[in-house]
């Protein structure tokens, strides 16, 4: 192993982490301001300065806000057209889930995983049916990769959402429930990643 390109990757790694600390707290500290500046401006303007004017230019710039200045009504009857990303990310996101939560699950008298009934529809083993519902995920993630490279009229932001989503899910459910058990894996994903150097 070549322990100068290690130190690299480490250091690579560690000012990425830095990248990501900082984007986080100016998002956390915009957020903030904005709460802030709103509630002083809503209270300043309408209650104590507001002449009709004022009134109606802020009403104005309020009302440019809204969502669809960036989702627009093609994307969401697209999403709702049920198209083949969204239907894999499903995929991926139920089986992942199925996979890692269905003994306890059933402990508490759920309804049925896709794991038992894989087992029940084809009289596999547990783990005869975690093996194929692994595979179904792999041809899930291929698909969604298709989807991401195919050329479409579909903006690119919604389609990283939907990717996005999919990664999420992908470490969350990776070997565990981390979702219900997030105190322990992904409170250690999260401080691996975000405040936790890797070790030169």
């Amino acid at each position: 192993m070549n322990k100068v390109l290690l130190t690299f990757a480490k250091l690579d790694f560690n000012l990425l982490q830095k990248m990501h600390q900082k984007e986080v707290s100016d998002l956390a500290r915009r957020m903030l301001t904005k709460v802030i500046a709103m509630t002083s401006a809503i209270d300043d303007i309408y209650d104590v300065y507001g002449t009709p004017k004022e009134l109606e230019l802020f009403n104005q710039a309020i009302e440019r806000w809204d969502i669809s200045a960036i989702v627009t009504k093609d994307s969401f009857e697209w999403v709702f057209s049920n198209p083949k990303i969204v239907r894999v990310c499903t995929v991926v996101t139920k089986l992942m889930d199925d996979m890692v939560s269905h003994k306890f699950e059933q402990k508490r008298g759920h309804v049925a995983s896709a794991v038992e009934c894989y087992m029940a529809q084809h009289g596999a083993t547990e783990e005869e049916a975690t093996n194929e519902l692994c595979k179904q995920v792999k041809d899930a993630w291929k698909d969604i990769n298709e989807e991401c490279l195919n050329p479409t009229t579909v903006p690119m932001p919604l389609l990283t959402r939907i990717l996005n989503l999919a990664r999420v899910m992908d470490v969350v459910y990776k070997d565990e429930d981390g979702y219900t058990n997030a105190g322990t894996v992904l409170k250690d994903f999260i401080a691996s990643m975000l405040i936790d150097p890797v070790p030169l």
